[in-house]
């Protein structure tokens, strides 16, 4: 923990000096018009892209330019900047020089003052960021059409539009060294179990890596089994689904720079149910889930049993179907199992042919899948 001095032209310097060549760094010096206010010598701090240059103009610079000092001001420069000269809402004072730097790096703008041995970091970010719209994986017939996004402020006032009550809570912390990441853990007291709560607290206090890019990183780093093939969190793109999910007394964890959340703790049955379920008849509701079991059942059974009764249980078959199949399979060289092994790849195979392949040979595609899959 580095701090500042009461130097200004000191403290550029070893800002300059941690952030290395950059022409991404915008500074600026000013001060006040009337000479009278020379002690009020400002440098401002900022990265192009990254702020809102038009709010950095009115609200820092034209301000302390404009502005005549009435007041001996003596050690308090920072204080009277902040509630008497800057228009500013977001406003706080800070004498280490990481959190500047980061403060500076995620879109904030560091204002030095001569005389004053810490800084201002004053919220002014004006990055660009994608509008809310539906989520792709998650499309529904009735229902909201909004969805996360990669801003993680933005995420949580949207859960916070879902629940108005002061039980909402929310705590930050950051996760990677190298890319210090905002994570934020939202549930709403009462709810949630403080057990499990602790438990995912200590959790994340134990994941020591570089960089922190998505949620997942954070699924599998506090996994119960870390060779499981289950998983042990779900996750969902929409804000009803996590506010639902909040009220049953589950705990949500977001990144920033993620559109995805993550819930804990996770149930089986959670695979089986689609936001939709509660934006229609419970009479289709409980259909439509129930569809999904079946075929959730079938996919798991059907491949195996036929296996098994193909190579040990034949006298199961009819004669007749057994015959058919007996002469379909006269010029295929391969035993059932290495069958129902290629079969199972190929539908993988087509999946995700279907998933990464451009939208202009999408249709080649899947004519060539009917193809395959009708043959086998």
């Amino acid at each position: 923990m580095q701090k500042i001095t009461s130097s200004l032209n000191k403290n550029c310097e070893l800002l300059e000096r941690r952030l290395g060549p950059d022409r991404t760094l915008i500074s600026h010096r000013f001060r006040p018009s009337d000479k009278t206010a020379a002690e009020l010598s400002c440098c401002l701090y900022c990265i192009d892209g990254m702020v809102d240059s038009k709010v950095i103009n009115q609200s820092i610079v034209r301000p302390v330019v404009t502005h005549r000092l009435s007041v001996a001001l003596g050690k308090n420069k920072l204080s009277y900047l902040a509630s008497s000269v800057l228009y500013a809402a977001e406003c706080r004072e800070c004498d280490d020089l990481d959190e500047l730097i980061y403060a500076l790096l995620y879109g904030d703008t560091v204002l030095f003052c001569e005389g004053c041995s810490s800084a201002l970091i004053i919220g002014t970010k004006g990055f660009s960021k994608r509008s809310l719209e539906e989520p792709p994986t998650d499309p529904l017939l009735k229902g909201p059409r909004e969805g996360f996004t990669e801003v993680l402020l933005t995420n949580v006032s949207l859960l916070r539009r879902k629940i108005r009550s002061a039980a909402f809570k929310t705590e930050f912390f950051r996760l990677g060294d190298v890319t210090k990441t905002t994570c934020c853990l939202c549930y709403v007291s009462g709810c949630a179990d403080e057990a499990v709560l602790s438990e995912l607290k200590a959790r994340l206090l134990k994941i020591r890596i570089d960089g922190l890019l998505d949620t997942n990183y954070v699924s599998e780093l506090i996994s119960d089994g870390k060779w499981s093939l289950l998983r042990s969190s779900s996750s969902t793109e929409r804000p009803d689904v996590a506010a639902a999910k909040l009220l049953e007394g589950r705990i949500a964890l977001f990144v920033d720079g993620s559109p995805v959340a993550i819930t804990v703790p996770y149930i089986f049955i959670e695979s089986f149910q689609s936001p939709e379920d509660y934006y229609v008849n419970f009479w289709f509701a409980a259909i439509n889930r129930s569809l999904r079991i079946i075929g959730f059942i079938l996919s798991v059974s059907v491949v195996p049993i036929f296996v098994a009764i193909m190579k040990y249980h034949r006298e199961l078959i009819p004669t007749q179907l057994l015959l058919s199949m007996a002469a379909a399979r006269q010029g295929v060289p391969f035993v059932i199992t290495a069958e129902a092994f290629i079969l199972l790849f190929t539908f993988e195979l087509l999946r995700e042919a279907g998933t990464r392949t451009p939208a202009n040979t999408g249709q080649t595609l899947s004519i060539v899948g009917g193809l395959v899959v009708g043959q086998a």
